[in-house]
């Protein structure tokens, strides 16, 4: 049972072209040629080398986040690595190879290469018949050659993967804006939210064999645990009990604990999984931050799933 709260996008087309070497296996009832590939193809085979997408021909309907380690195969091959699997990678636009063959250059100069952590928007492909041309087209070619694995990862973002230090993190809270936390975690008896890249997450969440009564909360209250945390994707799997081998992997940066605050917690009769949502709203928010406390204000939280658990 997914619980977690998943953005829908805008569809957003792209096209894919690539250079490299011809499919030597047949792939998914592809009737390629299992022969050895010459040392440069045709210009519509899509191979090995760096696949590289261009307006017209892929469509993105829904973003996935996604992260892993680039990883480059001898034959050329790019895949996203994960903890259970890993896909051949069709990179944006504006991406391409360095000299040397081994690193990734981004549109905007970043350097990618062989072993990097990487965060990516995207979607991908777990079929044949779902890439353009089909088994027999260019694509089609391009996996029989790298092999489909666990899915082709069609990337619209992709960057290495950053955690700010514990400085840059203590300077982040003190000139955050609760009105960036955007972003609400359903799920459990607590209340969670977070800005929209997952980077800053404010989470109020009871502690103990038993649940608080209904009522008015001060913090520090030693029935809640009340943090606001920085870090990358830190709502990853959120509420989930089923593991993709491409999810991002929650990364912690530094986490300040609430040191101020009042708000009425639920009433035991309005936890139950399946009722309405329900909403805190916390008052004179402050953290506690190495030299001294940083004043947050007020700051509404929703948890539209309370009292349901992943399963």
């Amino acid at each position: 049972m997914h619980l977690a709260m998943t953005a829908m996008t805008v569809a957003v087309v792209f096209a894919l072209t690539s250079c490299g070497d011809p499919a030597t296996a047949p792939f998914a009832g592809s009737s390629v040629p299992t022969t050895t590939p010459p040392t440069t193809a045709p210009p519509d085979m899509a191979g090995s080398g760096l696949s590289v997408a261009s307006p017209g021909e892929f469509i993105i309907a829904f973003e996935q986040q996604m992260a892993g380690t680039l990883e480059l195969d001898d034959n050329g091959c790019w895949f996203l690595g994960g903890t259970y699997g890993r896909g051949p990678i069709v990179f944006p636009p504006g991406f391409t190879l360095a000299e040397d063959g081994t690193t990734v250059i981004g549109s905007d100069g970043e350097q990618l290469a062989d072993g990097t952590p990487m965060d990516i928007s995207g979607t991908i492909l777990y079929a044949a018949d779902e890439l353009p041309g089909g088994p027999d087209g260019k694509w089609g070619n391009h996996l029989a050659f790298c092999g489909l694995h666990s899915g082709l990862v069609v990337a619209s973002q992709l960057s290495a993967a950053t955690v700010p230090t514990a400085t840059e993190a203590t300077e982040l809270i003190k000139r955050l804006d609760t009105s960036s936390l955007v972003t609400e975690w359903p799920c459990g008896y607590g209340f969670a939210t977070s800005s929209a890249d997952q980077r800053v997450g404010l989470m109020i969440v009871p502690i103990g064999p038993e649940l608080p009564e209904g009522g008015p909360v001060t913090l520090p209250d030693d029935r809640f645990s009340a943090v606001v945390e920085v870090g990358s994707n830190l709502f990853s799997n959120n509420c989930d009990d089923v593991f993709e081998w491409f999810e991002p992997e929650r990364r912690s940066a530094a986490k300040f604990e609430i040191v101020s605050g009042t708000f009425t917690y639920p009433d035991a009769a309005d936890l139950a999984c399946g009722g309405p949502p329900k909403t805190i709203i916390v008052t004179d928010l402050a953290v506690a931050v190495p030299d001294g406390e940083a004043t947050l204000g007020t700051i509404e939280i929703t948890n539209k799933s309370l009292g349901c658990l992943a399963g």
